[in-house]
């Protein structure tokens, strides 16, 4: 260890620097969960016609507690949100490794996440669909779920399946949707 390590003592913890400013480092929570290499994120990106959905399923296993912060929606036009809690059931898909946002581990999600599933049975929506965006409008960047950075944060039920769903309203053009949620994970509350 050396001087640019550590600069304090106090209460038996000790406190790293950061190189540049010689300062305290001092971060919020969800930056501090990247670190701990806890946070993770799936990027599906589609270009939607008049009246298609896109869907991604996250499966949350008994031991996990799992804190959804941000959903993250990148659209080209009108869209509809929902977020769906309780699936009894969906079929087909692909799986979805997400990617831990430490890029330096190998620590792998909990979840298991799918893409393009259909025959969704069951769920209660979580946020009375979200409408977005008007018709032809250009790109928006519009945050759901978490909505805002942890301001309206999602502990995840355990033993528990989700859906989240977009569903393009244009009218007859195509438009392309990005779904972005991120989320970390502890093992117990």
């Amino acid at each position: 260890m050396t001087s640019n390590d550590i600069v304090n003592f106090f209460h038996g913890l000790f406190f790293p620097i950061e190189k540049i400013t010689k300062c305290f480092g001092i971060i919020d929570s969800n930056h501090a969960q990247v670190h701990a290499a806890n946070a993770f994120q799936v990027c599906l990106s589609k270009s939607l016609t008049a009246g298609a959905t896109m869907n991604l399923a996250i499966e949350v296993p008994a031991d996990a507690y799992v804190h959804l912060q941000v959903l993250k929606v990148l659209h080209g036009g009108a869209v509809k949100i929902e977020f769906l809690e309780n699936l009894t059931s969906f079929a087909n898909g692909a799986a979805e490794t997400p990617a831990n946002k430490h890029r330096i581990t190998n620590t792998a999600s909990v979840l298991t996440v799918t893409t393009d599933v259909d025959t969704i049975v069951g769920g209660t929506d979580l946020i009375a669909p979200l409408f977005l965006g008007a018709t032809g409008a250009p790109q928006k960047s519009s945050v759901g779920g978490g909505f805002d950075n942890g301001d309206s944060e999602w502990i995840l039920k355990q033993s528990c399946t989700y859906l989240l769903r977009v569903t393009s309203l244009e009218g007859s053009e195509a438009q392309n949707v990005a779904l972005l949620p991120f989320w970390y994970e502890e093992t117990a509350a």
